[in-house]
């Protein structure tokens, strides 16, 4: 039953996305908006019953017809000029009906290139110390956090992923996380406890209820009451990491914040400066935030840092629902039960692309051919990428 609407969703997916695009007139109408809907549907009728007349037109001028004696009967030469003129008459109507239709065809391919066209996002990624960038992204999820109404939050923990994407807990970076947090909460008593055995997944204690994230966990009993934070620090090479700090519903799993910054593995700021952008080839993001039937996931064995940064800009840019329970399952012990994504994103690592004459090179580049699947269907939507670069420094003088 998805893939239908995974194909209403990405209609139109060959030729160039610039252009007006062919369409078929039963496609026509889903593109039509208000009073344009009823036009098209006038101009059908006028068109076929234009048509209509032609044939009957035509059929009476090449029905043979014989002179008849008497009063009452029409002549051959009455019968073809009648025929003509149905010819003529339903010819106009057609014609006026081509005009409308044409101009509405018109109006649904504009609509549908403009819907499908492509779209680039980026966010820039700010270079800082590990002690600056932790608290400053602690400030920003605290208020994150509270604007959605959570009063308590829990530090589910601080995770370290080598170059190969396999993440590792890191219990001493884990403190400077809580000091962080603590310290952004000023005199505010958000901050709970760390439970005595740490924090793991549990699956719901009933149909439709949040998992649970530790032994004794007391689920909130709505969203917006208690929030779940947690650190992930994507080694890239031996000048920078990229940390991320996310903050999710612990109801929903809703993701609430995510912060981004990079830092050295020394903990020191780097000398760079790095970007992460989205290059989506049809729209695909705008248009499936208007679908909220939808709830995607990550295919088995999606880069790590891929999809870090795929969950990023998707909060970033607001397009659509981020959720975290694909995320917690994989850093946090035990299991939370069963997906509830309907359909995947998939990440194709792509190789580093041939450096053009007058480009700086990077110091960092990792791009991803990124797709979304559900059932059978399998739809391109564009390429993912970060980048890094030296810092450029003022010049003196």
């Amino acid at each position: 039953m998805l893939a239908p609407l995974l194909a209403l969703l990405l209609s139109a997916t060959s030729g160039p996305a610039s252009a007006p695009q062919a369409m078929t007139d039963l496609e026509v109408p889903r593109y039509l908006r208000g009073g344009e809907l009823a036009e098209w549907s006038r101009a059908r009728q006028m068109h076929d019953a234009g048509q209509a007349r032609v044939a009957q037109g035509t059929s009476i001028i090449n029905t043979p017809r014989f002179q008849s004696a008497g009063k009452g009967f029409e002549t051959p030469a009455e019968a073809k000029a009648r025929g003509e003129k149905m010819v003529k008459e339903g010819q106009e109507q057609v014609a006026r009906a081509q005009l409308t239709l044409g101009r509405l065809r018109a109006n649904a391919a504009n609509r549908l290139a403009e819907m499908t066209k492509t779209v680039s996002d980026a966010a820039d990624l700010p270079a800082q110390s590990w002690d600056d960038g932790l608290l400053l992204s602690a400030i920003r999820g605290i208020k994150s956090a509270r604007d959605a109404g959570c009063s308590k939050h829990h530090l589910v923990g601080t995770w370290s992923f080598d170059t190969q994407g396999v993440p590792q807990a890191n219990p001493a970076l884990n403190e400077s996380f809580r000091a962080a947090w603590s310290k952004a909460q000023a005199e505010r008593p958000l901050l709970q406890p760390a439970p005595a055995g740490g924090y793991r997944l549990g699956p719901p204690g009933s149909e439709g209820a949040p998992p649970t994230f530790a032994a004794g966990w007391t689920p909130p009993a709505r969203p917006g009451e208690v929030a779940l934070a947690w650190v992930e620090i994507h080694a890239l090479n031996d000048e920078a990491s990229l940390v991320f700090l996310r903050v999710a519903d612990a109801y929903t799993l809703r993701l609430l914040a995510s912060e981004a910054f990079l830092s050295s593995p020394k903990g020191t700021k780097p000398s760079l400066r790095g970007t992460m952008s989205l290059r989506d080839d049809r729209s695909f993001l705008p248009r499936l935030a208007t679908q909220p039937t939808w709830r995607l996931g990550y295919a088995s064995g999606s880069p790590a840092l891929g999809a870090a940064i795929l969950r990023h800009l998707c909060y970033r840019l607001g397009h659509v629902t981020v959720w975290a329970d694909e995320a917690l399952v994989g850093l946090l012990p035990g299991s939370a039960g069963a997906s509830r994504a309907n359909a995947v994103w998939e990440l194709r690592p792509l190789p580093p692309p041939a450096a053009k004459a007058g480009d700086a090179p990077a110091a960092f580049l990792r791009s991803y051919r990124l797709t979304s699947a559900a059932n059978d269907e399998s739809v391109d939507v564009g390429e993912l990428a970060l980048r890094l670069e030296p810092e450029v420094k003022p010049s003196g003088g």
